[in-house]
């Protein structure tokens, strides 16, 4: 049991190593990865954040290489957030996007019709 949650997310990442692009690669194919040293891949269902419903393995995500060498990624997921994968997840790609004012690049929304913005800012996400 427990509730869904929806996690909408669209950014460019720059200055991402060559390593955590291709973990997002398979994560976003709908894979799992090497854990990397993030509180993130300590998560017991980080690619749950991944897929259309976290027990499914429909991707939901896609990840786009750009010609200046960032990359695009965009996740439209639903999954039970049990062990607080988004905010891991947006805490290891806020240093990689660049967003000198504050940035709204998505959203987090309970079942239960709560919900916030997800905010990019000097590297950090609020």
């Amino acid at each position: 049991m427990g509730y869904y949650t929806s996690f909408n997310l669209t950014i460019k990442l720059v200055g991402m190593p060559k390593e955590e692009i291709e973990a997002l690669e398979l994560l976003s194919a709908g894979y799992d990865c090497p854990a990397l040293d993030y509180e993130f891949f300590r998560c017991e269902r980080r690619e749950a954040a991944f897929r259309c419903r976290g027990d499914d393995n429909v991707p939901a995500s896609v990840v786009k290489r750009c010609r200046d060498g960032g990359v695009l990624l965009t996740i439209r997921s639903c999954f039970k957030d049990y062990g607080n994968e988004t905010g891991n997840l947006c805490e290891w790609l806020a240093p990689y996007v660049v967003a000198p004012e504050p940035l709204k690049c998505g959203s987090v929304r309970g079942e239960e019709g709560s919900g916030y913005p997800v905010i990019f800012h000097d590297g950090k996400v609020l």
